[in-house]
């Protein structure tokens, strides 16, 4: 009878363990990463009880990123919570990062960008792009700047992040030729200024010198960057003409500014046979008391004897400058004409050079000065401010001043006749408006600065330094 309760006891259990299986369902969990290479779904799969929860986690690779959950739940959750009521079919899209590559530039010039994978709106994050700058005509490409750095051109970039970048273009710099100065028999002083380093550094500038015009391989090294500069010439020849040019140096090449050219003076320091007698203006400057050639200061605005010499501008006292001197035709091409005739020129500009050099009588020790050892012709400036402090603004004002101005005329550069002697005073100043000169003139009702051609013979009053 035990035996019997035991048999019955057991067949119960397995009636109840029976029953319990059956009432648990089992669901599925089924997932897909899309795409494949975008990263990874834990867990990937698996069967669970019903009621059991799933904390399900998508992972992105490098370069990637997660967007969503797609299937029986649509989610942007990460990690999600699923129930197990039922069978998952999960998706876990992946999109790759993108980013922008902005490429700008400065000057005058294109980039060409060549991609190795393709191309949307934006870059995917490691895409290599090559950048090739392609600059204008008369440009150059002188570097990267921005998020690429260096002048290899083309060049690669590696897309991680947003990047911005700016291809540099360049030009010739631009440089201005100083006016040549302290000239001597063996030496002279010139100089430039570079105004535009052209979008490239400035790494080298200076003079170059020759006796051939255009000269670009004896040259002075005179530092970097923009600004003025001051070069030396030395070892030069005397009475020899020079031609000079400042050059500038950046990544696009060498710029040459504009050419002056002079003449080595063995005769400097100068002696003159104009006696040296100073007075003091009312403008409180020191003048020489007489006219160049003059024999003395003049004793009234008529007075022959304080006439002195009529030099054509820009010219040294090699006779040309006296009333009777001999004329010619023939046009100088040097600073230095070789005899001492009065030039006439047969053509415009009116000059007794050809080419015209601006830089004459500029300074004590400027070219050609004709002034005794410290004086130099006075600037328009300088002319303007002893006129405004005349007591009359006429010729009568001219000869009361201190200077006691006379009224010496004028040799005309058409024929070289003398003209006004006795009616009109014509003062050089050193002071040019291309392609004339500046001078002082009165009359007996007036009394201005005004322009005149560089040939005419007119006085010199000197004033010191």
């Amino acid at each position: 009878m035990r035996n019997v309760s035991f048999l019955l006891l057991a067949l119960l259990i397995l009636a109840s363990l029976s029953c319990s299986t059956e009432s648990t369902p089992v669901y599925t969990l089924t997932t897909t990463a899309t795409p494949a290479e975008g990263g990874a779904i834990t867990p990937n799969a698996g069967s669970y009880d019903e009621g059991e929860t799933i904390s399900l986690q998508a992972s992105a690779n490098e370069g990637w990123v997660f967007a969503g959950w797609q299937g029986d739940v649509v989610s942007t959750a990460n990690p999600i919570n699923l129930s197990m009521t039922q069978n998952f079919t999960m998706i876990g899209s992946f999109e790759q990062r993108m980013y922008a590559l902005t490429v700008d530039v400065n000057g005058e010039g294109t980039v060409a960008e060549t991609v190795v994978q393709q191309k949307a709106t934006d870059y995917a994050e490691g895409t290599v792009v090559e950048l090739e700058a392609v600059p204008e005509e008369n440009w150059v490409f002188a570097r990267w700047e921005g998020d690429l750095s260096g002048s290899d051109n083309p060049a690669e970039i590696t897309v991680d992040e947003p990047k911005n970048i700016v291809a540099a273009f360049a030009t010739l710099p631009t440089v201005i030729t100083g006016l040549v100065e302290s000239i001597t028999d063996d030496s002279a002083q010139s100089g430039g200024d570079v105004t535009d380093d052209g979008g490239s550094e400035v790494t080298s500038r200076g003079v170059c010198w020759s006796t051939l015009q255009d000269p670009t391989t004896d040259c002075t090294s005179n530092g970097s960057g923009t600004g003025t500069f001051t070069s030396n010439f030395t070892n030069l020849s005397s009475n020899t003409e020079y031609f000079v040019r400042a050059y500038a140096t950046n990544g696009a090449g060498t710029a040459y500014g504009n050419q002056i050219n002079f003449t080595t003076d063995s005769s400097w320091p100068r002696d003159t046979d104009t006696e040296v007698v100073e007075v003091t203006s009312a403008t409180g400057r020191v003048w020489m008391d007489r006219n160049m050639g003059a024999s003395r200061a003049a004793t009234s605005s008529t007075d022959e004897q304080a006439y002195g010499d009529l030099y054509q501008w820009g010219r040294a006292a090699d006779g040309h400058e006296k009333r009777t001197s001999r004329t010619t035709s023939v046009l100088s091409n040097t600073d230095i004409p070789g005899d001492g005739q009065f030039i006439l020129p047969p053509n415009s500009p009116s000059d007794w050079r050809s080419p015209q050099n601006d830089n004459l009588w500029q300074g004590v020790k400027g070219i050609n000065n004709p002034c005794p050892h410290g004086y130099r012709l006075p600037t328009e400036g300088e002319w303007e401010a002893e006129r405004q402090s005349w007591s009359s603004n006429d010729r009568n004002g001219a000869f009361a001043s201190p200077l006691k101005l006379p009224v010496a005329g004028y040799r005309g550069y058409s024929s070289g006749s003398l003209d006004g002697a006795g009616n009109y005073g014509l003062y050089w100043s050193a002071t040019i408006v291309d392609p004339l000169a500046r001078r002082l003139d009165f009359t007996i009702s007036s009394a201005a600065m005004n322009n005149l051609v560089r040939a005419d013979g007119v006085s010199v009053r000197c004033i010191k330094n």
